[in-house]
């Protein structure tokens, strides 16, 4: 999940905590204390092989709300600080279209079904959660974890150690020690003026080895150190790498045992607080070994790291407005699967928008073609508006050619994300060779055709079988042929009107041809392109570019 500080991430993750854990939530839970709390949730997957594992008892009290392989559950609290055993659960019929409240016995039979949780939070004691085992601290839950397979392993020899130390201490113990028989006959000589015939010794209980797992903690050594510190006297940095690498153990963990665990559902919030760029790829890896090996992993972050190709398609963006309150947008893979009708057209493209990383960490988008957008559109924005594009909260990306704008268009569009496209004059002419936005038999283009007719009969460009500039045939490449349409005598008006057509679709075409006809920048190096920003710095739009009033006309577009 994606999104700006108090859009309502860390409500998304309370919600799913609360809807697996319950617990009594509290008035500052609710929004409105005259409304009751409701999650609502589809859990799907539940297939045959999942319900074959349940009992023939609970199999039947389950799969009566089973639908498509999925279920529809609800977690209802009327009032705030009402008791977490009165939060029943809520199932879905979908034969009769109604909720069927808390079915008798349907509590045991779900267990197996729900995800034991995992819950990191952004801000919380990070030296606490990875030194404490309590049953709700990631160090806890790794230990209850590790000792699942130490305890099949090492049972035997350990019952045989603490078998031992338990008939030293226990009161029915064969080899008590003798100090504890001499500490019973003076209790009972005090005792027996009070109770006569009654005696009493003392029972020291000896813990199992679970309860050995649960009160383990974490020390740190440094450089070989032999005594350890605790992990509360190092910085924030410190603590938060020892949290997650327990996250990654977790990860290593799951994928030695090679067997069927249950599923666990891992809830963090800003995984990649505190931590180092390099620990935040280590931490990625981790995530993607957890999904494979039965957990599901939903984390809220700001960093584009933990973001890429794999799980680009499942991010989600979360908003919030005055009207809506939180929500969220449709996450990319269902969006594209609506658009683009074949499966390996829809990975190409999701690869080709995974570059964008921007997309998700702005409010507004600007997409460009090419590095010259990306390296001059920045400098423009600021020289025009007097603040950086970042601040008033724009990205700037680019994709993998203009081919694949009008799909990604529909997709921004669907997502219901503000997003700007920008390219250069001959994208108007694909687009209604196409049909896309502009139609084939538009007046403007039909007469803008006409036109380049002309500069071919007369020898100044070239011209393919559909009427357009051939792009590296002489006399002149085609992005010079535009160019000279555009400064065409009675082409103006037409190309104008192209412009405007696009610009209702949020669509950007450089009237004069490309970028570089209003801006002046006459280099696409690296270092052409930085000496032109710094010209732009110092001398200002009026004195760098030729078209001064264009480039003050787009930043306005793009802040509209």
């Amino acid at each position: 999940m994606v999104g700006y500080n108090n859009a309502g991430k860390s409500n998304v993750l309370n919600a799913l905590e609360w809807l697996i854990s319950n617990g009594s939530l509290v008035e500052d839970d609710f929004f409105d204390k005259e409304q009751p709390v409701e999650v609502v949730a589809k859990i799907t997957g539940v297939s045959e092989g999942v319900l074959s594992r349940l009992e023939g008892g609970h199999r039947k009290k389950i799969e009566k709300y089973v639908y498509e392989e999925s279920i529809t559950i609800m977690r209802k609290q009327d009032e705030p600080g009402a008791k977490a055993s009165t939060n029943k659960l809520w199932f879905y019929k979908s034969d009769e279209r109604g909720w069927d409240f808390n079915p008798t016995g349907i509590d045991a039979a779900i267990k197996k079904l729900f995800p034991d949780t995992i819950r990191i939070n952004a801000m919380e004691d990070a030296a606490s959660d990875a030194s404490k085992a309590k049953s709700t601290s990631t160090i806890g839950k790794l230990l209850k974890e590790v000792s699942e397979s130490v305890v099949l392993r090492y049972q035997h020899e350990v019952d045989e150690t603490l078998g031992a130390v338990r008939n030293s201490l226990s009161a029915e113990g064969d080899t008590r020690f003798d100090g504890l028989t001499a500490i019973d006959g003076k209790i009972n000589e005090s005792i027996g003026a009070f109770f006569p015939r009654v005696s009493v010794k003392l029972d020291i209980p000896v813990p199992d080895l679970e309860e050995l797992f649960g009160s383990g903690t974490l020390k740190i050594y440094e450089d070989g150190a032999e005594e350890g510190r605790p992990i509360q006297y190092y910085g924030h940095g410190s603590q938060r790498s020892v949290q997650m690498a327990l996250v990654k153990l977790l990860a290593d963990i799951k994928g030695d045992r090679n067997q069927d665990c249950s599923t666990k559902l891992l809830l963090i919030d800003e995984p990649e607080l505190y931590l180092h760029p390099f620990a935040i790829d280590v931490l990625m890896e981790a995530f993607q070994k957890l999904s494979s090996d039965g957990y599901q992993i939903i984390y809220s972050t700001h960093s584009s790291q933990l973001i890429n190709k794999d799980n680009y398609g499942s991010t989600i963006l979360v908003r919030k407005s005055k009207e809506e309150g939180s929500f969220i947008r449709k996450p990319l893979s269902v969006v594209v699967r609506d658009v683009v009708d074949k499966p390996e057209h829809c990975q190409d493209l999701i690869y080709s928008l995974s570059h964008a990383s921007q997309i998700f960490f702005s409010e507004k988008v600007v997409v460009t073609e090419g590095k010259t957008e990306k390296k001059i559109l920045p400098a423009l924005y600021s020289a025009v508006n007097g603040s950086s594009m970042p601040v008033n909260h724009i990205g700037l990306t680019s994709l993998n050619g203009k081919d694949i704008y009008p799909k990604a268009h529909k997709i921004f569009k669907l997502m219901d994300l503000p997003v700007k496209f920008v390219a250069d004059l001959d994208f108007a002419f694909k687009l209604a060779s196409n049909d896309e936005f502009i139609a084939s038999d538009d007046p403007d283009y039909l007469s803008l055709l006409a036109h380049l007719k002309e500069l071919e009969d007369n020898g100044e460009i070239l011209l393919d079988e559909r009427g357009l500039p051939k792009s590296k045939k002489a006399p002149c490449p085609a992005e010079e042929a535009y160019r000279k349409l555009a400064e065409k005598d009675g082409a103006v008006p037409h190309v104008i009107g192209l412009h405007e057509k696009l610009l209702s679709y949020d669509i950007w075409v450089w009237p004069k041809g490309s970028i570089e006809d209003h801006v002046g920048n006459e280099s696409k190096s690296e270092l052409g392109l930085l000496k032109y920003v710094r010209s732009l710095q110092q001398q200002g739009v009026a004195e760098t570019c030729p078209d001064p009033e264009a480039v003050a006309r787009f930043v306005s577009w793009i802040d509209s």
